[in-house]
């Protein structure tokens, strides 16, 4: 990312309204509450830690354990593009953030287009973007910059069932 990039980023973060951020954070808090709530549901995971709005903890969402996999930890994420990519972000206010710092296991993305659950483990992610030499692209509200996401194919990505 370029100085004027970066500047641009911080500029449209700095002019964005607090109520947009409360919205986005009510939305993706209810995308991760039905996420576990399905891994406990369907895959009979039991819930061990899950982090809250008042710990500012960006690494994971929530430590699981599995009957089939065991302990693991999990980050969500709600992907309300129309297109056949999930947005995988990496910066946000200027600084990394998403895949760049996740200590998750797994990455969780669910897409509002078709209301589907889709994973990865974050070291998948993290070799798709190296292997494919992936260039970010800027995610916009109302005509500014708020974050930079890589674009990888719905595809590429497992459908939780």
């Amino acid at each position: 990312m370029t100085k004027d990039q970066l500047k641009e980023v911080i500029e449209a973060v700095e002019a964005t309204s607090l109520e947009y951020y409360d919205k986005v954070e009510a939305q993706s808090k209810f995308v991760e509450t039905y996420s576990i709530k399905y891994l406990k549901t369907k895959h009979l995971c039991k819930l061990a830690f899950q982090t809250n709005s008042a710990m500012n903890f960006p690494y994971y969402d929530f430590i699981m354990v599995s009957p089939k996999i065991g302990l693991f930890s999990g980050e969500v994420k709600l992907d309300k593009h129309p297109s056949n990519n999930l947005a995988i972000e990496y910066i946000q206010s200027g600084k990394p953030s998403g895949i760049n710092i996740t200590k998750a296991d797994y990455y969780f993305m669910f897409k509002l287009k078709n209301r589907t659950m889709y994973y990865l483990t974050s070291d998948e992610i993290k070799s798709y973007i190296k292997d494919n030499d992936l260039r970010g692209v800027p995610t916009y509200k109302e005509g500014r910059i708020v974050s930079w996401c890589y674009l990888i194919p719905m595809t590429e990505f497992k459908e939780l069932k």
